[in-house]
């Protein structure tokens, strides 16, 4: 009994679904499930004895025995074949029902984030240019030991292109940004686990584990490298910020949590950056704000510490002094002008800056002593103090409406090539250059493409 051709050029999974029965003499009769890329060679799985019971079997097309992967392949032949030995025919032999071949189209939808915290959550991203819908796939979450600690169909669903949806333990309203599965997963921080994302159909789509789990991916993925480690409390698992699925370990990190936005990178035990600057415009009634940011998987203690604001001249215009400030492990802190109420995210220099966006400047963090880091733009003077170094060309002076940021993650080499210009997150993940190729503030005469003059 033959099958096909059937096209799966355009597939990223497909999967062969079906019941059987077969009674027949051991090793002298046999029923085989087979699959065919030329209609004359095929391959794939047998079996011969007493299967008197109905039994469900499942033939992963991705993973066939000598042909391997067929999806990409546009004609796909599948038979159910009995041969016999023609030596006893009192048996009755296959039974074959209920077949049904399945195929996905290329899915762009991953498992992108892990919050094992307070709330348990999952983030999973569309990075592909079309929209997908979700509607009757399937999730599941198991625990250190590979038992299931929640299941979830997903209702009716669609997912847009660059977009990002949230499934939080719990109840809640549903959103085309979160769901809700209804009930408790459990994890604890640090704890194992692992997350699997599945078709109708149940091929896999998507797979990750963590901590020491050892549980086996669905059909239709896999898994390689070594887990990455258990998130402990404040933090997730991520993605790296390119959003790499080669379905091993390394492509995921313990990171600052980032639900619902670009992944941030992995949490090191790099040094505290700057990390954003806005330089804002005394005219404009723009104010301006720096970013400070901790990648480090440990907090941060500020209290000490200066922040040296330069002008265009080279001099020092403000120096302000971290009273006791701790800035937890993947967190961020923005400093303001001129005055307001301090928190555990915001911080208020006391002074008005003379920034804007017509003129060079500088940056220096220090720890009271040394140099922490260090950014200058346009054709500023100053050089790094002992601590720090700077080399490449210098960032070029934003304009209004953009900031100085460096690429994501917070990249720090001590290069002019670390920033660029990108709209303003303050406060949050800086999501990469914004391919921006062309900017111009108000100046006059200072460009050969147009000239505004300030009203």
């Amino acid at each position: 009994m033959k099958y096909g051709p059937f096209d799966l050029s355009a597939a990223s999974g497909a999967l062969l679904e079906f019941a059987y029965s077969h009674i027949s003499p051991e090793d002298e009769d046999y029923l085989c499930w087979q699959a065919s890329i030329d209609d004359i060679n095929y391959h794939g799985y047998c079996v011969s004895g007493d299967h008197n019971n109905w039994n469900l079997e499942s033939f992963d097309l991705t993973s066939v025995p000598t042909l391997g992967d067929l999806t990409g392949e546009s004609q796909v032949w599948i038979r159910f074949h009995f041969t016999s030995d023609d030596t006893d025919n009192a048996y009755q032999g296959p039974w074959v029902d209920s077949i049904n071949l399945w195929a996905y189209p290329a899915e762009t939808v991953t498992i992108n984030e892990i919050d094992t915290g307070t709330t348990d959550a999952i983030e999973f991203y569309n990075g592909g240019d079309s929209a997908v819908d979700m509607t009757g796939m399937y999730f599941a979450a198991y625990d250190s030991g590979g038992g299931i600690n929640r299941n979830y169909t997903f209702p009716t669903f669609t997912l847009s292109s660059d977009s990002y949806v949230v499934l939080h333990e719990g109840t809640g309203i549903d959103t085309v940004t979160s769901l809700y599965l209804g009930g408790s997963i459990g994890w604890l921080p640090s704890d194992s686990g692992a997350v699997e994302l599945a078709g109708i159909g149940s091929l896999g789509v998507d797979f990750v584990r963590w901590g020491s789990s050892t549980m086996t991916p669905p059909a239709g993925t896999s898994w390689t490298g070594s887990n990455p480690p258990g998130p402990p409390n404040n933090q997730s698992i991520g993605r790296d910020p390119n959003g790499t699925d080669s379905d091993d370990g390394g492509d995921w990190c313990q990171q600052a949590p980032s639900l619902s936005n670009y992944n941030n990178g992995c949490l090191t035990t790099g040094g505290t950056v700057i990390n954003e600057i806005d330089v804002g415009g005394e005219f404009l009634n723009s104010s301006a704000a720096i970013e400070i940011h901790n990648p480090g998987g440990a907090a941060v203690e500020l209290g000490g510490w200066q922040l040296s604001i330069y002008h265009s001249s080279g001099a020092p215009t403000h120096t302000y002094t971290f009273a006791t400030f701790s800035l937890p492990a993947g967190g961020f802190v923005v400093l303001h002008e001129p005055s307001g109420t301090d928190t555990a995210t915001d911080l208020y220099l006391g002074v008005a800056l003379s920034w804007d966006i017509y003129s060079d400047g500088a940056a220096v963090l220090t720890d009271g002593v040394t140099g922490v880091d260090f950014v200058r733009w346009g054709g500023s003077p100053v050089g790094p103090p002992a601590g720090t170094n700077w080399s490449g060309t210098d960032p070029a002076i934003p304009t209004l409406g953009v900031t100085l940021s460096r690429s994501a993650p917070a990249n720090d080499t001590d290069n002019g090539s670390d920033w660029c210009h990108q709209t303003p997150t303050l406060g949050s993940v800086n999501p990469s250059c914004s391919g921006l190729i062309f900017a111009d503030g108000f100046e006059t005469g200072g460009t050969t493409n147009w000239s505004k003059e300030l009203p």
